[in-house]
Parts: C-alpha cells; sequence; structure tokens
C-alpha cells in the first residue's frame, strides 16, 4: 500500500506531544545541533528537565562513543520512560562519573517520584560485559545508582548473529531430510537468538506496564540490540506503533536517528 509522504518526515517534537511528554520534567536540548556531543546521535535530544547542557557533557564522556542516556518513550499514564545509551566507561579500575550518576539519578525522578525505582537492562551477558572492561568499558557499578537495578540479557552480539544467519540460510537451501533439516535449524541458534531478544522487550515492557519503573536499555554502543530491545518493548507497551504510520514513526525514532 501506497504511504503519505508526510508520514515518513520524523519530527522528535511532534511525537514526544503524541506520547503527552511532560515539559514540567523533561526538556528538549541543542547540545548535540553541530553533532559534537555525540556525532550518532540525532541534533535534538530529549533529557530530564534538571540535567543542564554542561551535565550531558560530562555523562556523554563516561559513555563510550559518548552515547548519553537520552529518552525514547514516556508513559504520560505513570511517568515511566524508556531511555537508551551505551556501556560506561568503567574499566578496570571501576572508574566512576558524578555526572553519569547525576544524570540517571534525574532519569529515574523525573516523573516526579523521587522514591521510582529503575532498571538497566544491559542487552549483553555478564561474562560479555565483564570482558568489556579490559578494553576501558564494561557495565554500570549498581551500589552507585541508587533505587536501581541491573539486569543481563545474554543476547548475542552482531558476530554470534552472523554467524547464526550463516547457518540458518545454508539450512534454508539444505537438500537434506526433514529430520536433518531440523537439527540444521536447531544448531543454528537463530531462534534462540530471536527468544532472547523477546525476552528482553517482554522484561523492559512488564517493568514499565506493571511496576512503573522506568528502564535504560543498552549493549555495548547502544545500537544493534538496543534497538531490537527498545522498538520491541514499544510495541508491547503503544498500540499506535502497531500500526503502519507508527511504525515508520518507530522505524525513524530508534533505528534512523540512532
Amino acid at each position: 500500500c501506497e504511504i503519505d509522504d508526510r508520514f515518513s518526515k520524523f519530527d522528535i517534537k511532534t511525537e514526544m506531544r503524541r506520547q503527552k511528554l511532560d515539559t514540567r520534567h523533561w526538556r528538549y536540548t541543542l547540545a548535540n545541533s553541530n553533532y559534537k556531543l555525540c556525532d550518532s546521535y540525532p541534533s535534538i535530544l530529549v533529557v530530564p528537565r534538571l540535567s543542564d547542557d554542561y551535565l550531558l557533557e560530562e555523562t556523554a564522556k563516561f559513555r563510550s562513543k559518548a552515547r548519553l542516556p537520552v529518552l525514547t518513550w514516556y508513559d504520560h499514564t505513570s511517568g515511566a520512560s524508556i531511555c537508551r545509551c551505551a556501556q560506561p566507561r568503567v574499566g578496570l579500575g571501576s572508574n566512576t562519573s558524578v555526572a553519569d550518576e547525576e544524570h540517571i539519578r534525574l532519569i529515574r525522578t523525573a516523573g516526579g517520584r523521587r522514591s521510582r525505582r529503575l532498571v538497566i537492562i544491559d542487552c549483553r551477558s555478564q561474562i560479555a560485559a565483564d570482558a568489556n572492561s579490559l578494553k576501558g568499558k564494561g557495565t554500570e557499578i549498581i551500589s552507585n545508582y541508587p533505587f536501581c537495578k541491573l539486569l543481563f540479557q545474554d543476547i548475542g552480539n552482531l558476530h554470534a548473529v552472523r554467524h547464526s544467519l550463516n547457518m540458518l540460510r545454508s539450512a534454508l537451501i539444505s537438500t537434506e531430510d526433514d529430520k536433518n533439516w531440523l537439527l540444521q535449524i536447531h544448531r543454528s541458534g537463530w531462534l534462540g537468538h530471536n527468544a532472547s531478544i523477546l525476552s528482553a522487550a517482554t522484561r523492559a515492557a512488564y517493568y514499565i506496564k506493571h511496576r512503573k519503573s522506568s528502564v535504560i536499555i543498552h549493549c555495548s554502543d547502544g545500537w544493534d540490540r538496543t534497538a531490537q530491545v527498545s522498538s520491541l518493548a514499544q510495541l508491547l507497551l503503544d498500540p499506535f506503533y502497531r500500526t503502519i504510520k507508527g511504525f515508520i514513526v518507530l522505524i525513524n525514532k530508534d533505528w534512523v536517528s540512532f
């Protein structure tokens, strides 16, 4: 079917108005208008109102590729939110950032509730996250983030998924009998990758909907797995994204813009 051209012209402010963003607690910032804050982020970012641009700059220094936590979806009924980012630069020295800790605290309390819980969903396995500390990165030292919980989801990285896809392709063009064909599908691990992504998205949606907790999603650099989990969670939470127009908005917002 044909799609009206206006549907493909994404505007973050229009989308946030649709989400009924509470601008008493959140704001638009042009700190990245020249893409110097983060060259892989959109020019307009949505952040807590009390996170000033200096705090954003300091937080970006602590995140891989400067991909700091920013808002992508807001639940106007509870004030809970979904933010996305990249892994922190913790490293073997267990580095910390007062700015990062404060920024995440402001995300957690942006809905007006100081006691609101926040769940950090790390799409990787704990082993993979720990291995990244050898490269000067890693995952949050959760004791530095009050009222926050850290969950690992064990989703395979790009290389594992590519290998799995190649095995799946081989199985699909195979001339083996049914028994061996099903075994090849199983050995590809493709269904397992899909299941782990769906599990992470369901968990994110559960905390937003039923626990009224905010969620931050990241993997290593905050794309691929982060976009997959974030998008699927929003599809579960927001019926608008299950329309043709809404799905276009979702792809523009969580894939093209980031």
